[in-house]
């Protein structure tokens, strides 16, 4: 096997660990907002608790809503410190592994002659936090993301108040 051969079969194998890996990082942060998620709608429950239907005013569930909102900004806080960390971890790695699967899969005389550089780590990691990820930095995806969801939560909640829905 040849050092093309070699190269295109190790990528082969490494895209199918990194989709294992990545299936493993979707699952602990749907743990984390499942975590958050309880704590919201134990939240959310108090809040409405304190509400009536007499006492419903835009103002006054704003006002009630303060603590999940509080509540949503910190689960997705936690998960854009988390996914960075993630991010600066997998870019650790796959340096090393790329390095090492060059080193490995070419022969030592056309290193010699050519080298393998290696890259610099707070780079890559830069360059992946710059790069769009559906169309959006990673802080403004998972900004917008809270967003729209503390925006779901309000209307369905005024929505539940005037379809007078416990």
């Amino acid at each position: 096997m040849n050092a093309n051969e070699e190269l295109a079969d190790k990528a082969v194998g490494h895209a199918v660990d990194m989709a294992a890996y990545s299936n493993e990082v979707v699952r602990r942060m749907i743990a984390l907002l499942n975590r958050s998620d309880a704590r919201l709608f134990a939240e959310l429950t108090q809040a409405l608790e304190r509400m009536t239907p007499a006492t419903f005013s835009v103002q006054r569930l704003e006002d009630l809503l303060i603590s999940v909102r509080q509540l949503n900004a910190q689960a997705y806080a936690q998960i854009g410190e988390e996914m960075s960390s993630e991010v600066r971890r997998l870019v650790e790695y796959e340096a090393g592994y790329q390095l090492a699967l060059f080193n490995a899969a070419i022969p030592p005389q056309v290193i010699a002659s050519v080298g393998v550089a290696e890259v610099n780590v707070a780079q890559v990691y830069a360059a992946a936090l710059s790069r769009p990820f559906q169309g959006r930095l990673l802080r403004e995806w998972a900004g917008s993301v809270e967003a729209g969801r503390m925006t779901r939560i309000r209307d369905t909640v005024r929505q539940g108040f005037i379809e007078q829905m416990t």
